[in-house]
């Protein structure tokens, strides 16, 4: 089925089994960590903020993985590489733009997908806490591009100006015709970038922090109630069977 991240206790990425094999699975010789696990749907809802906690980490992760991508491409031990044709140049400001996309979408007065009438969790106020003084600024960099020069056209670092082309002495005065220059703002410095996959960073540390603890009290508690019933789950959902019947 694919590749999950175990959130409680010994945070580790796993292999899970289909449902329709998790019974030969549990025939196989036992070793110190099983290699496989089974996994079963619960009949319950995250909590929202947790749900909200889960969605602003896989925007973190790939803004900050955006970010990584464009360093190790656009610099080596820091310092700028000129790409050698227009594809590199494209793609490294592909990828920081995606990032800054990814990291304003944090910051926006949205509703939750679960609960319409809720809005999502909202950041802003945990910043002063979790950055220093220096990212704060940089945050409020960052988050002004994105949102002004990345996200929407309303830029004054992204302009058409109208140019007039005109014969240099010691010519005749003649206008020889008009063009355009535009300004667009491009990747930033080496410096910014680092600066901000340590504030994706910061912030990522804070959500897994939260999800794991309310992991772990949840497994605790569903400990506490037996496994028998998870088992007597999975074996259901493996035959597709309602949990009614």
């Amino acid at each position: 089925m694919g590749t999950v991240v175990l959130r409680s206790d010994c945070r580790r990425r796993f292999d899970c089994m289909s449902g329709a094999n998790w019974a030969a699975g549990m025939n196989q010789t036992p070793g110190p960590i099983p290699e496989q696990m089974i996994l079963v749907g619960l009949d319950e809802d995250l909590p929202l903020r947790v749900a909200d906690l889960i969605s602003l980490q896989s925007d973190l992760e790939f803004a900050r993985d955006c970010a990584a991508v464009y360093i190790a491409r656009a610099f080596v031990d820091g310092q700028p590489v000129q790409p050698t044709d227009q594809v590199q140049g494209l793609i490294n400001n592909a990828l920081w733009s995606a990032g800054l996309i990814a990291y304003r979408r944090l910051f926006t007065t949205s509703r939750q997908n679960i609960d319409p009438k809720t809005p999502r969790l909202d950041v802003r106020p945990l910043l002063d806490t979790l950055l220093t003084t220096a990212q704060r600024q940089a945050h409020k960099v960052f988050r002004e591009v994105a949102t002004h020069h990345v996200a929407h056209h309303d830029s004054d670092r992204q302009e058409v100006k109208l140019l007039a082309a005109l014969h240099p002495p010691p010519f005749p005065r003649k206008l020889d015709g008009l063009g355009q220059m535009t300004i667009r703002w491009h990747a930033p410095p080496y410096a910014e970038a680092q600066t901000f996959v340590e504030i994706c960073n910061a912030l990522i540390a804070y959500t897994e922090s939260e999800v794991n603890t309310f992991m772990d009290d949840h497994a605790g508690k569903l400990r506490q109630q037996g496994v028998d019933l998870l088992y007597e789950l999975a074996e259901r959902q493996s035959r597709n069977i309602p949990p009614s019947q």
